[in-house]
């Protein structure tokens, strides 16, 4: 029975096989009648074509994988490439933008702009580089909570400290500086209810900080207060004047940073000159 269905399927192989072009690599007769012995060799022929043809397909079918793939790889490195130009076109108008706007700051400012190169304190391969005065940090002042950074170094650019507001209760929550005509971001929680603003007069800077921290919940130091003063004056308490106190001064406040949360947790002042 066994024999029979053998006999059976490498008859159909052979049916099929009887279709293919006379260019195959051998010859498709029909089994021959004869002995059992004979009928065997004829069967195991029979299915070593079969494997034979299997492989050739298999690697037919591994070809056009293949070569689906190198297409499918030319498409994305030239994809790549295009997005790579456009990028390099988008970087260098951000920098053309950048240095143009630059130019305006400074002449808003009343900077001069002079010739020099990277060792004059300007960009590496720019024609004319924008003179920075020396900078002093003092701080950080408060504690060592706050889960977000702050730094209003690139919105100072936009001129120096024309407005201070801050928002407090029982501790500072938040703080947000104006420079030139530009307001910085709020940095900290603005749901305080109480507010507190310190407008500059024109040719006031702030000179000196004063500052107050105490304990929260979670046994962590939080500004509670602060007080600017200038070379004209100094504001009122915002926020607490009860608390431990910290102080910084300098030629001229510049911007600030920081750390917040739900409240302002620290401070760093940055002067002109210390």
């Amino acid at each position: 029975m066994q024999l029979f269905v053998i006999y059976i399927l490498a008859l159909r192989w052979s049916r099929i096989q009887g279709q293919r072009t006379t260019d195959d690599c051998y010859p498709h007769e029909t089994f021959m009648r004869g002995s059992n012995g004979d009928l065997m060799n004829q069967v195991q022929s029979r299915f070593r074509r079969m494997s034979f043809d299997l492989r050739i397909m298999n690697e037919v079918a591994a070809q056009r994988c293949l070569a689906s793939m190198e297409t499918a790889m030319d498409k994305h490195i030239k994809g790549t490439a295009e997005r790579l130009g456009n990028f390099e076109m988008g970087l260098t108008s951000l920098t053309e933008e950048t240095t143009l706007r630059l130019e305006q700051i400074s002449g808003e400012m009343g900077h001069d702009r002079t010739k020099g190169s990277a060792g004059d304190n300007g960009i590496p391969g720019s024609k004319a580089t924008l003179p920075v005065p020396p900078v002093c940090f003092a701080g950080p002042f408060g504690g060592i909570g706050g889960s977000t950074l702050f730094d209003d170094f690139y919105v100072s650019m936009n001129g120096p400290i024309t407005s201070i507001l801050t928002k407090s209760d029982w501790f500072i929550d938040s703080i947000r500086v104006k420079y030139g005509t530009t307001w910085g971001p709020i940095n900290g929680e603005s749901t305080a209810p109480s507010s507190s603003v310190f407008d500059l007069r024109d040719g006031e800077v702030i000179k000196r900080v004063e500052m107050r921290k105490r304990l929260n919940g979670d046994e962590n130091y939080v500004l509670c207060g602060l007080k600017f003063v200038t070379n004209q004056r100094s504001s009122a308490w915002h926020g607490s004047s009860s608390g431990s106190s910290d102080s910084a001064s300098g030629g001229r406040l510049r911007h600030i940073a920081g750390k917040h949360g739900s409240y302002l947790d620290s401070i760093t002042l940055y002067f002109d000159a210390c």
